[in-house]
């Protein structure tokens, strides 16, 4: 098993392919079979801005809860700049970026390992 799962691939079309985040895909079975560790995995997934990533997350949910499913988010890309102010350094965002989303599931007793 693994600790692990960075997806990061598009169609011709731009999308995930289906078999990679629907509840009857390859990618669910194998969540379910133990792909992932039980004491604690992630399943992390690179998604185009124009994606409802609630209901990816919900088929990792549901594939991975007879291994505990812990929390599961997304966060939406932007470009950002590095830049020292003054003596301090900060992120400025930036126009331009994929606007992409990346979708976080966990599983195991994560959640009890980050005191959540």
């Amino acid at each position: 098993p693994y600790d692990a799962v960075l997806i990061d691939a598009f169609d011709a079309a731009g999308n995930t392919p289906a078999p990679l985040w629907t509840s009857d895909g390859g990618m669910c079975a194998a969540l379910a079979g133990g792909l992932l560790r039980e004491e604690v995995g992630v399943v992390v997934v690179n998604f185009l801005e124009s994606v409802d990533v609630s209901t990816k997350l919900a088929a990792y949910r549901s594939a991975l809860a007879v291994r505990q499913a812990g929390i599961s988010f997304s966060v939406r890309t932007s470009d950002a700049e590095f830049r020292q102010v003054g003596d301090d350094y900060e992120f400025i965002k930036v126009e331009g970026g994929t606007g992409n989303y990346i979708a976080v599931q966990t599983c195991g007793k994560l959640s009890s390992r980050l005191n959540l």
